[in-house]
């Protein structure tokens, strides 16, 4: 479970079709939904430089349960997004049940995705900086 930490971030970044994939991947287990996908606010908060707390405002989230075999499951993601929150939520309850084998083709799933962000955020990262302007290196006129 370890290596699903940074899960919720990857299921947020993921392509529209990655998303439907994994769906359709649950929708063929045995599942009951313990809560739909529903919308909600949570409050954000932060420390300032005294070290005092203070709200930052309000993040629309969406929130779902799902359980798989006796094990639960809570997806939660920032926006409207309900497949993505009922994805994350099966992930979750899928890697604490004890079927290993789906177990297993979910991470390495997860692993290839984590890749191919990994690989879209350098190119992006990539053309930033090509446009970066070096000023140490501009003419004074």
């Amino acid at each position: 479970m370890e290596d699903m930490k940074d899960l919720g971030i990857l299921i947020t970044k993921a392509d529209k079709k990655i998303i439907d994939k994994l769906k359709n991947l649950m929708l063929n287990e045995k599942i009951t939904i313990l809560r739909e996908p529903a919308t909600g606010l949570i409050m954000a908060t932060a420390l300032d430089s005294f070290k005092t707390e203070f709200c930052l405002g309000e993040i629309l989230v969406t929130v779902a349960s799902i359980e798989y075999y006796n094990s639960k499951g809570c997806g939660i993601i920032i926006g409207d997004e309900p497949d993505r929150a009922l994805v994350l939520a099966f992930i979750m309850a899928l890697m604490k049940s004890n079927n290993n084998g789906l177990k297993k083709k979910f991470i390495k799933y997860i692993s290839l995705l984590r890749e191919t962000i990994s690989k879209n955020e350098k190119i992006e990262k990539a053309i930033i900086l090509k446009t970066k302007v070096n000023f140490e290196t501009m003419v004074k006129r």
